[in-house]
């Protein structure tokens, strides 16, 4: 009797660890997106235009093309500050800078093209994203100076974390 009731513990507890498991879970994320849509002035979508983001920090260069929707997403990015450029055939070739990606957060950049020769430019400066409406993900990004500025005895990560929005201490 004391067999049969071990075995079905046994059995219950594989059971639940198996599906607990297979359960999908959504880890924090340091990396970024940056997606958004082509279009052209009439607001005809603009497929297989070429999308770079290159971080002005390192001047690395992320490169991919939009779908036939006009779309295009740009996943795992570090939290910095990029310059957006789409070329297309037939349009002007259009730059963003001042796109502020920050940890875990996703931004989207819409692009209206005009049409002309590929020799001529749009250059646009971003304005500052106040709220990340692909996600509800609340992130701070701290610039070196920060961290090196603040006031802090032992050099505790904690205590800039409550420096971020929505972060309290417990005391």
């Amino acid at each position: 009797m004391h067999k049969n009731r071990l075995g079905k513990y046994i059995v219950s507890a594989i059971l639940f660890f198996g599906f607990a498991l297979a359960l999908p879970v959504k880890a924090q994320q340091y990396l970024g997106t940056l997606a958004g849509k082509v279009t052209d002035a009439s607001g005809a979508n603009v497929p297989k235009a070429e999308v770079s983001a290159t971080d002005v920090v390192t001047h690395f260069t992320t490169t991919t093309v939009t779908d036939e929707g006009g779309n295009y997403s740009i996943p795992f990015l570090t939290p910095d500050e990029y310059s957006v450029s789409i070329t297309a055939k037939g349009f002007r070739p259009e730059t963003r800078t001042g796109v502020v990606l920050t940890a875990g957060g996703s931004v989207r950049t819409e692009f209206a093209l005009k049409i002309g020769s590929e020799t001529e430019s749009v250059d646009v400066t971003a304005d500052a994203q106040l709220l990340d409406t692909a996600s509800a993900n609340l992130a701070t990004t701290f610039s070196t100076t920060e961290v090196t500025d603040v006031p802090n005895i032992g050099r505790n990560p904690f205590v800039l974390s409550t420096l971020a929005a929505n972060v309290y201490s417990g005391n």
